[in-house]
């Protein structure tokens, strides 16, 4: 058995997928775990390692040293993105590469190179890492996953368009992937025309109520959406876990547009494996990470920057066909059976202990 400790960087998507879920999964496997957002001394001195999120900052660069000169423990470095590669202009990019002269993005780069051993959701973070000085053999790339229960759950595929049913189109993302919007805002704005009173557009991750930059600039494409707004729903930011889950999992529909940036090649398809774990039928942009995950056309579908117009095309074959959106659905819950916790966390454990 082995003392383990996730240190996290914030309560959030990259800390529930890359410390709450390994933790759980660890425990299963005998461990002793813990996953706490503020540093605990007391864990570190019982800890043979030590999980950080993201280290970047010179007071947890400096708790790191002290502790594994102190203690002997092994530190290892978990990034889930790509932080070299932001998008100039967003408030992240402000944060990790403007203010104090860059200070975040600098440290990051030391936190990395501090560790004994770093942990990345995908090949491009991997890729990343590489290119900005981080050794390839002390990176390991462990993907995301999810409790293998959600697979089991059932969907029906046949309910909308009769009586008040409604079908439900989603989109959930962050400030950081809120600018693909953009890609699909014809596309549903014509959906929801087309079909009066039968479809909802649910936008899970703000509010049109003071929202931050990025989300202010994404609903402004919607002041020509037909006066139904009320089929235009929005979700605040829901902390990822079970809450996150139940309400994605009203999709009927998932749609996955991003821009074809660095920052976003090198992420892990993470709505491919939550629309997969739900049985829910996606429409992704076709970019490196969802073009090595979906089977165009099998478990989902793919559009290029190239042919907006196809956005709208597959919207509506979803739409319009039960066994069109029950075939793709189970197809992608197959393709995303493999990525269950319980696989997942052998490949935490064979890394973290191996």
């Amino acid at each position: 058995m082995a003392r383990i400790w996730f240190w996290t960087a914030a309560y959030d998507g990259a800390s529930w997928y890359r410390a709450d879920q390994p933790a759980m999964t660890l425990s299963w496997a005998g461990h002793e775990v813990w996953a706490t957002e503020v540093p605990v001394a007391s864990l570190a001195a019982k800890a043979d390692v030590i999980v950080v999120s993201r280290p970047a900052r010179p007071e947890a660069l400096l708790k790191l040293l002290g502790w594994r000169e102190r203690y002997g423990c092994r530190i290892v470095a978990d990034l889930d993105d790509s932080y070299w590669d932001m998008e100039p202009g967003t408030l992240a990019y402000r944060a990790w590469h403007e203010e104090d002269n860059g200070a975040l993005i600098r440290g990051l780069g030391e936190g990395l190179e501090l560790a004994d051993l770093v942990t990345v959701a995908s090949e491009g973070e991997a890729a990343a890492c590489a290119a900005h000085g981080i050794r390839p053999d002390k990176v390991r790339v462990v993907p995301n996953g999810l409790h293998a229960s959600i697979l089991g759950l059932p969907r029906d595929y046949e309910h909308g368009f009769s009586g008040d049913d409604v079908l439900t189109i989603g989109w959930a993302g962050t400030a950081s992937s809120v600018a693909g919007l953009d890609l699909v805002t014809h596309a549903l704005r014509r959906a929801v025309d087309s079909y009066p009173g039968k479809l909802r557009v649910r936008l899970v991750g703000f509010q049109p109520d003071g929202a931050p930059p990025e989300f202010a600039k994404a609903l402004a494409a919607w002041d020509k959406v037909p006066p139904d707004v009320a089929n235009i729903g929005y979700a605040d930011w829901v902390p990822h876990g079970d809450r996150y889950l139940s309400v994605v999992g009203q999709f009927d529909i998932w749609l996955a547009p991003y821009h074809n940036t660095a920052f976003n090649l090198a992420k892990f398809p993470t709505k491919a494996l939550e629309a997969g774990f739900w049985g829910t039928p996606l429409i992704a942009s076709d970019i490196a990470p969802y073009r090595e995950w979906i089977d165009h056309g099998q478990n989902g579908y793919l559009v290029s920057e190239y042919t907006p117009h196809l956005w709208g095309k597959h919207l509506r074959e979803l739409i319009d066909s039960a066994a069109l959106r029950r075939r793709i659905g189970e197809a992608s819950r197959s393709r995303a059976a493999a990525y269950s916790l319980q696989e997942v966390g052998k490949r935490w454990e064979s890394v973290l202990l191996g």
